[in-house]
Formats: C-alpha cells, sequence, structure tokens
C-alpha cells in the first residue's frame, strides 16, 4: 500500500452525497456513496444537485 493510499484511509470527509435506494426484495434499505469532499464550494454544488433532482426548495443539512 502507498503512502498516498495510506493516508486516504484514515481521512474523513465532513460532506458527503449519498443516495438512498431501496430494494424491492428483502435486502432493504441501501446507502451509496456519490461524493465526499472537505471543500464548502463542493458542499454548496451538492446542495443545489440535490434541490433540483428533489425539485424542492428545502435545504439538506
Amino acid at each position: 500500500m502507498t503512502g498516498l493510499g495510506t493516508f486516504s484511509i484514515f481521512k474523513r470527509a465532513k460532506y458527503s452525497l449519498q443516495l438512498e435506494i431501496n430494494h424491492a426484495d428483502t435486502t432493504g434499505v441501501q446507502w451509496v456513496n456519490v461524493k465526499k469532499t472537505n471543500n464548502e464550494a463542493d458542499r454548496s454544488v451538492m446542495k443545489r444537485k440535490v434541490l433540483a433532482i428533489n425539485g424542492k426548495n428545502k435545504l439538506i443539512s
């Protein structure tokens, strides 16, 4: 494992964009990470994407 790979295992992201998938079988609900970031500008972009997908004016925190 490289030094960069080792570092990335322990680095935590402050913001995360996730999809909720509700399977039709007995699997249940699954959360999939799409993007993780510590950047405030990326967080704003992710919020706008969520609002566009949901078609709502409610902010996600």
